[in-house]
């Protein structure tokens, strides 16, 4: 049953590593295949390449082909000590011609794919990267000393690192008081010391239960605790926790943590595959 009643909590704002929308766990040298396939391929990939490598994920220039089977970007990749590889193509690249004037249909666009071979084969998918400009903007780029071609190929290198560095975000999280028994975990966690909150509220949670504490009271330590565990990326537990508290107090606080939790691995996961 959902409860309705109002839960004491305190705010706090945080910072939240979220996941890369491709899935490369222990990826830690990406090459990436020069050229990509299509009009400007080489262009786009010596962009991602040095976006990768300010990431901190090396992104190695591979010399190959789009056309490489399987086995030969395996062979690449551990020829060169690679965790995984990067390949993809331009699908297209299109804008204005120099010197036509520009109305209302003006457009300028680029499509690329990209996908990732891992050192033990298994290939990752990402969706494509579409960027479209038209109007006030496209006026600019055409305007701009780089040109919309440059211009274009940048933003979509961004959008393809995008898709596989892990991303720091700033948010407000609710954090919901149990009745005294969260005190020792809530002065860490305040203080940014997720590792230390996480014992501190397996430690409250065993003395509640020993306790005989009310439901409500172990449901809002079971959120705390899938707070702290979802800060340090163990999302597995973090959600087995928001059930946990869904279950024992069933609150709208709980329900909607719980949502939001799962939309946002969901989408997360949906670039992969």
């Amino acid at each position: 049953m959902l409860l309705s009643g109002c839960s004491s909590t305190e705010q706090l704002l945080v910072e939240r590593t979220e996941p890369a929308r491709l899935a490369l766990a222990g990826v830690r040298k990406l090459g990436v295949l020069l050229p990509l396939a299509g009009e400007s391929g080489e262009a786009l990939a010596v962009l991602v390449s040095q976006r990768l490598a300010a990431s901190g994920l090396v992104g190695r220039q591979i010399k190959g082909s789009e056309a490489s089977s399987p086995g030969e970007l395996l062979r690449l990749s551990a020829e060169h000590g690679l965790d995984a590889l990067l390949s993809g193509r331009v699908e297209w690249l299109e804008g204005p011609l120099e010197g036509v004037e520009l109305d209302a249909q003006s457009v300028a666009r680029i499509r690329a794919r990209i996908r990732v071979v891992l050192a033990d084969g298994t290939p990752l998918t990402a969706p494509p990267v579409a960027i479209v400009v038209t109007g006030d903007e496209l006026q600019e780029l055409v305007a701009a000393e780089q040109g919309w071609r440059a211009v274009l190929l940048a933003r979509a290198a961004a959008r393809i690192v995008d898709a596989l560095v892990p991303r720091t975000v700033d948010l407000t999280v609710e954090w919901e008081l149990a009745d005294g028994w969260d005190e020792d975990a809530w002065e860490r966690f305040a203080s940014r010391d997720y590792a230390a909150a996480r014992v501190a509220l397996e430690a409250a949670i065993r003395r509640a239960q020993e306790a005989g504490a009310s439901d409500a009271s172990l449901g809002a330590l079971y959120y705390d605790l899938a707070l702290t565990q979802d800060l340090l990326g163990d999302f597995a537990r973090a959600e087995r926790s928001y059930d946990e508290a869904l279950t024992l107090s069933g609150t709208e606080l709980h329900l909607e943590a719980l949502r939001a939790f799962r939309a946002r691995l969901d989408a997360s996961e949906g670039g992969g595959g």
